[in-house]
This record gives C-alpha cells, structure tokens and sequence, in this order.
C-alpha cells in the first residue's frame, strides 16, 4: 500500500509540476492561441509544445523562451481532486475569485519552496518555477491554466510582474471553446479509474494528512 500511495502522489505531483527558465523583461510581441479548448492571447512569443501528443488536444502547452514564461492549459469532466491535490500538497495558497471576461476563475498561487518533498519523483524533474494556478468551470467541464515562472517575479500575491503582465492580460481575453465530452480526471492524471478511486477513497477514510506522510520518503 505504501508503494500504491508513493506512486499516485508522484503521478499528481509530476503533472503539476513547475520547471525553471530565464526571463529578459516583458515583451510587447502577442501571440494568439487556438486550440481544441482555448482561444486566447499570450503577451510575448510563445511557442506550442509539440514534443508529444497530450492528451488528444485536451492537455495544451506553450513556452515564452524570451521571457522565461511557461503556460498550461487542460480540460477534464472535473478538476476537484486536482485542486485539493494543489491545496493540500502543494501548499498552494487560494489568493481570490475573479470574473474575467464573463468567466468566474479561482486563483491560487504555488511556490515550490514552500513544500517538502523528500520523494524523488523523476529524474530531470525540478521544481523551482512559482506561478498562478487558475480553475473555471464552463458547460461541459472544467478548465485548468497555470502560468509560470523561475524569473519573472511572483509571490502570494496579485500584486506581481508575473500577475499583471502575463496572467491578468491572459484572463482577460481567453475564451472557454468547451467541447463536448471531455477526459475524465483520472486520464488528465495519468492513472486507471481504479487507481483514481482507490486514492479518494483512502483519502476520505484517513485525510491528506496521511497522504503527506508519505511524501517523507
């Protein structure tokens, strides 16, 4: 069991995990997005990740080498487990809730300096890129954004480079496309049903608490 719950976390904690790059100040440049989930524009020259085929389109992700800014974008049947992972693993700290053109998103911040994590989850990961992690809810599913990192200031905070030259600009303007059927969470999360039920049920039995016990190894 022990080795069950040590490869779940390292499964949710590897999906959200936060990388670091360089950043050389805020670009005037634009680039607009369109995808299967999305429209937006991203402030800078961002550039689509096409290394792997995520999630049939459902799993989209966009890096600004210039300014040192990464971007994700996902959608799922659901986000509640995830976002109980973010709270209660990651530390995350929920900062507020903002209607951005016409859209109700959460907004947490997540600093990777602020958890311990003592279990190796996978070589050539790292997690030292702090960002905003932003939830909304549309009419066939939930969205998940985050907005990340190693160089462009960001505390817990709305108040921050990051914030109100990347993130606020980027809600502002996106459009929720949402598609019909959706991936199940647990898909999102790389795992079986069987795992995904198997973990919320030990969690409602014995909390996150015990969750993070494990997190020590």
């Amino acid at each position: 069991m022990n080795k069950k719950i040590l490869v779940y976390v390292a499964i949710i904690c590897i999906v959200l995990a936060i990388v670091a790059s360089i950043a050389f100040g805020v670009s005037n440049q634009k680039t607009q997005i369109d995808n299967k989930i999305i429209s937006a524009t991203i402030h800078g020259v961002a550039i689509e990740n096409n290394s792997s085929n995520l999630m049939l389109g459902w799993m989209k992700v966009y890096h600004d080498e210039d300014n040192g800014v990464y971007y994700d974008f996902l959608m799922a049947d659901s986000f509640n487990f995830t976002k109980k992972g973010v709270i209660n693993l990651m530390s995350s700290e929920k900062l507020a809730t903002k209607e951005y053109n016409d859209v109700q998103w959460e907004i947490y911040y997540s600093d990777p300096n602020s958890f311990n994590l003592k279990y190796e989850l996978s070589k050539g990961i790292s997690t030292d890129r702090s960002g905003y992690l932003c939830f909304a809810s549309g009419k066939n599913g939930d969205y998940f954004v985050t907005v990340s990192s190693g160089a462009v200031h960001s505390n817990n905070s709305i108040d921050t480079d990051l914030f109100e030259n990347y993130v606020e600009p980027l809600l502002n303007n996106i459009t929720l496309k949402d598609p019909e059927n959706p991936p199940k969470e647990y898909k999102i999360l790389n795992s079986t049903k069987e795992e995904y039920d198997w973990i919320n049920n030990y969690i409602n039995q014995n909390g996150w608490e015990a969750i993070k016990d494990y997190m020590s190894y």
